[in-house]
């Protein structure tokens, strides 16, 4: 099987500073995976990370990666280029969530969506576009993911602690059920940064739990780093 490491995703910054992140690997090596998945939307896909982290877990799957930016759809495609095992079960679009129309519905979805609430001083419009909130608010993200997945289908995201209760709200609204809620910690003492969220259409009984990243100053905890063990070399 082919495999991807972070390591080798070096140029994911190459031109618009938007290196690899914790949330997106986070929510990569987090959601729970049928292994039935035949077909995954990676919504804001920017560099490809997510898409990438997907195939190699459901080698069965295709991943489709839309992004409104040119730029992001410009890298993700050089970087499928450069992770050529991956071409064939991976496809790039440049396009809005709210004008996708693909021809089907997917198993799954899964998002690492935009959540600064207030305008954003960085002088890169294409970083702004991936990060401020307006651009594609929780209402927006659920409503679409809805109606672009099948009834058996998933959708998982990663948001602030501090919006996860509109967040729930609007996935509750749209017509989703909670399966599976990680709250993230910086470390142990400290309150959570981070919600990982895992949404099924089916009523269900939400499982709970709480991931520390660290378990002392700049030491990834054994737990983060057992997650992330199958992307390092």
């Amino acid at each position: 099987m082919s495999l991807f490491r972070f390591q080798q995703f070096a140029l994911l910054h190459a031109n618009n500073g938007m290196k690899i992140g914790t949330d997106g690997t986070l929510l990569g090596a987090w959601t729970p995976l049928p292994q039935d998945t035949t077909s995954v939307l990676d919504i804001g896909t920017g560099t490809g990370l997510l898409a990438f982290m997907l195939a190699q877990r459901l080698p069965q799957a295709h991943v489709v990666g839309i992004d409104p930016s040119a730029i992001n759809t410009e890298e993700a495609k050089e970087n499928l280029k450069l992770n050529s095992a991956f071409s064939d079960r991976i496809s790039v679009l440049q396009t809005r969530l709210q004008d996708f129309e693909p021809d089907g519905k997917f198993d799954g979805i899964i998002c690492n969506p935009p959540f600064y609430q207030d305008k954003l001083s960085s002088e890169s419009e294409n970083r702004d576009l991936a990060r401020n909130l307006k651009h594609l608010p929780p209402e927006e993200l659920f409503t679409s993911s809805f109606r672009l997945i099948n009834e058996a289908g998933w959708m998982s995201t990663i948001v602030p602690y501090e919006i996860l209760d509109r967040t729930l709200q609007a996935g509750t609204k749209a017509g989703f059920h909670l399966k599976a809620c990680c709250l993230v910690k910086g470390r142990a003492a400290k309150p959570p940064k981070r919600a990982l969220l895992h949404f099924v259409k089916m009523p269900c009984k939400p499982e709970e739990s709480m991931l520390v990243l660290e378990s002392d100053h700049r030491k990834k905890s054994k737990e983060f780093s057992d997650l992330l063990s199958d992307f390092l070399l």
